[in-house]
């Protein structure tokens, strides 16, 4: 089983799967659209309209939003296709009108956010913590004056992978991918889930748990992200599949 595995955020599972695919197309020389490459630009679009509008970014009409998400995976793909080139224009108008009422409600998403904000509704995230390899920080789900319903640990944005091997004799396991559940037993709380992501996050439900749990399930996930979030090491022969 794996033990270190690289951390990517979705956008760029998205951006890799996009760009992979693109490659195997060009090199079969064929110029017919591809379903499959449509699919993966729509939901990378999806994605970056969300991000958008968590943002704040204030763009105030649909079609700026799919514009400016639609530049952004234009720049981003050929970046990374370096001098191949490949035209996405039609794949981006067909997204463009298949997505212009979902990019609406992103905006009206973006304006409940901001309206949140204001009041003061929404937990900022919290100060950086310092593990053993690499920081990370730790938030709240939930809005400020209501219950807890989630704690989320998720690495900086700087490069780092998952060590499973730092903490197998804390917990166990459970997955073959991503999600992957950690166990821990806790002598009194009892059986914590652990849901860990390939975007890094590590997050717990955390409904109906009184002040006292909550604070001892905090300690814990802090100690869990503190072990497993490892920064890349130079020789990749130091690591070992299990």
């Amino acid at each position: 089983m794996i033990e270190r595995i690289e951390v990517l955020s979705r956008e760029e599972l998205l951006l890799q799967t996009l760009t992979d695919l693109i490659r195997a197309v060009v090199a079969t020389g064929t110029a017919n659209y591809n379903p499959v490459i449509a699919e993966v630009y729509a939901e990378f679009t999806r994605e970056l309209m969300v991000g958008q509008a968590e943002a704040a970014m204030g763009l105030a009409y649909p079609e700026s939003l799919l514009r400016q998400a639609g530049d952004a995976i234009e720049r981003r793909v050929q970046e990374r296709l370096g001098e191949i080139r490949f035209n996405l224009s039609r794949y981006k108008e067909g997204v463009a009108k298949a997505l212009k009422v979902p990019a609406k409600e992103v905006l009206a998403l973006q304006e409940d956010l901001k309206q949140a904000r204001r009041q003061d509704e929404i937990p900022m995230y919290g100060p950086n913590e310092y593990g053993e390899h690499t920081p990370f920080w730790i938030s709240e789900v939930g809005l400020k004056r209501s219950e807890i319903q989630a704690l989320v640990a998720l690495p900086d944005d700087r490069q780092c992978y998952l060590d499973f091997g730092q903490i197998a004799e804390d917990c166990t396991r459970r997955g073959e991918w991503f999600p992957f559940e950690l166990i821990v037993q806790d002598s009194s709380i009892g059986e914590l889930v652990f849901v860990v992501d390939q975007n890094g996050s590590i997050q717990i439900h955390t409904d109906n748990f009184p002040a006292e749990a909550l604070s001892r399930v905090r300690n814990i996930l802090k100690y869990i992200a503190g072990k497993i979030y490892v920064e890349p090491v130079s020789d990749d022969s130091e690591w070992v599949d299990m």
